[in-house]
């Protein structure tokens, strides 16, 4: 699916997201970068039907260079939307990232519903996963990450592959968002190499 968004109208929904930010710079432009994808796509934080075919009365989840955990948090609070799932329904979430700093000053234990849990663990996605995460998850859900393995397309393809191991088998899925950025960069006319690969995964 494909949802587009212009600049112009995009700016009055952005302009106070990163404001309040509490975190490193980094964290701030990466709330900016999903206030746009969230904006872009109107809200909708989950495309796959995963609670369709989820066989158990728990969900796991997986988000995949996952910053400080923006997006699994906005899925918490917006679930029985988002996932369209029952109110008492198990939710269980892994965030991981390069590095340990980038969630290890969070403490949410008191902020989450009961039937909710969230964890993060540090993970390169060019590396292999856990043994014990494998075949676990009826999401996996992972964004702007395959376009900073380099310019070999098999280091996409690799990543990908691993991604689709954790998946529980025939009813997992994957939410992969690449974005073509050229024409928000410098109006159109920068030529930086991670845009140059966002770009060609999107076509």
């Amino acid at each position: 699916e494909i949802y587009t968004l212009s600049l112009h109208d995009a700016l009055p929904i952005l302009s106070s997201y990163s404001k309040d930010a509490v975190f490193s710079r980094e964290r701030d432009r990466m709330h900016f970068q999903h206030a746009i994808v969230r904006a872009t796509m109107q809200d909708r934080l989950i495309c796959a039907p995963v609670i369709t075919t989820a066989p158990s009365p728990e969900l796991h989840i997986l988000d995949s260079a996952c910053n400080d955990g923006t997006w699994m948090l906005d899925v918490i609070t917006d679930r029985t939307t988002q996932l369209q799932v029952q109110p008492d329904i198990k939710l269980n979430f892994l965030g991981t990232d390069l590095y340990q700093k980038q969630f290890s000053d969070l403490d949410l234990s008191s902020a989450l519903p009961s039937n909710v849990s969230l964890a993060f663990q540090v993970q390169d996605i060019s590396q292999p996963w856990p043994d014990d995460l494998s075949s676990k998850f009826d999401l996996a859900h992972q964004r702007s990450a395959l376009q900073y393995l380099g310019d070999s397309d098999e280091s996409a393809r690799q990543a990908i592959t691993r991604l689709v191991n954790l998946l529980k088998p025939g009813i997992g899925w994957i939410q992969q968002g690449e974005a073509d950025l050229m024409g928000w960069a410098e109006g159109g006319t920068a030529d930086l190499p991670v845009l140059r690969r966002a770009k060609r995964m999107t076509e």
